[in-house]
């Protein structure tokens, strides 16, 4: 089991240090996801369909109840990512995400700019190492994760306001069709090399919420059908 310790800060200001090694994108391999389906038990159906260019990851365009709802446009410089969302039918700057990599080409830090005049509204530091968490100073969460040996996320602890958040999550052995996205959002669904099976989310030691899915696989062991207590999300490829 692989352990770390990631600071989480919110900052202000950039830093003037020297900018380590920049990772591109480029573009996956394997099957790419589509179009995801999502369908709740009380009949919404939502619908993402994933545009690709030789960069990677295009256009993001989302439906709801089989209509046009917006869309994302992703742009890749260097090693930023510039998002633009639909403002009235037309691609406006939404925000931008400038991420940044160290020398082991490991995440050090996100950067999120407000629209339009680009002023840093926020920016997430990780720090990549074992032995007791370090202490939260104010406005600091400090946040342990810890993968499996096959680069799955199987827990994550958040201490923050003298409290502790436990998320425990338990995989198949199967292709994750999200880990093909340039998503650096914090979740596991997005974060693992396989699909979550189990979800359990605790408070203070205590069992708050749990989910159960169930999938339906194609011959190349990706999934096609995803089934939870409460919806299903069906998976398109090419």
């Amino acid at each position: 089991m692989k352990d770390y310790f990631i600071l989480l800060m919110l900052f202000a200001l950039l830093s003037c240090e020297k900018e380590p090694e920049v990772v591109s994108a480029g573009q996956p391999s394997g099957r790419l996801l589509v179009k995801t389906e999502y369908r709740t038990s009380y009949g919404h159906v939502q619908a993402d369909s994933f545009i690709y260019d030789h960069k990677g990851l295009n256009k993001r365009i989302f439906y709801y109840q089989g209509a046009y709802n917006s869309e994302k446009l992703f742009v890749y410089k260097e090693n930023m990512i510039q998002m633009f969302g639909n403002n009235g039918g037309v691609l406006e700057p939404d925000f931008m995400t400038e991420l940044k990599f160290d020398q082991e080409k490991r995440l050090s830090s996100i950067i999120f700019k407000t629209c339009c005049d680009y002023v840093t509204a926020s920016e997430i530091f990780f720090e990549y190492k074992s032995g007791p968490k370090p202490s939260a100073a104010s406005g600091t969460v400090n946040a342990t994760y810890t993968f499996n040996d096959a680069g799955n996320l199987v827990k994550n602890n958040i201490f923050m306001s003298g409290n502790t958040y436990e998320f425990v999550m338990t995989y198949d052995d199967k292709a994750n069709p999200y880990k093909q996205l340039p998503y650096y959002e914090f979740d596991s669904h997005y974060f693992s090399e396989n699909n979550v099976l189990n979800y359990k989310q605790y408070k203070d030691g205590v069992l708050m919420h749990e989910v159960v899915y169930d999938y339906t696989y194609d011959a190349e062991g990706y999934p096609l059908k995803m089934v939870s207590d409460r919806d299903t999300t069906y998976y398109y490829y090419r």
